[in-house]
């Protein structure tokens, strides 16, 4: 039981599972705003996503899509 509720907060959190997997997404900082909800800044095709997480969804804020964002 303690295994699986591990296993299942790593998933929650988008931490890699194994260690040289390669995403196409990746978390670059997150900051909670209170219970169930945060603000996340994700990498993804070259760009930056200010996205609010929220337990009843997701929503694009903002989006950084300069050619050395990530960098």
């Amino acid at each position: 039981a303690w295994g699986s509720l591990w296993l299942w907060r790593k998933a929650q959190m988008g931490l890699p599972l194994q260690g040289s997997t390669v995403r196409a997404a990746q978390v670059i900082d997150a900051v909670p705003l209170g219970p169930g909800n945060k603000l996340a800044v994700v990498a993804f095709g070259g760009r930056e996503l200010l996205i609010a997480v929220s337990r009843t969804g997701i929503t694009l804020i903002a989006e950084d899509a300069r050619e050395n964002a990530g960098a």
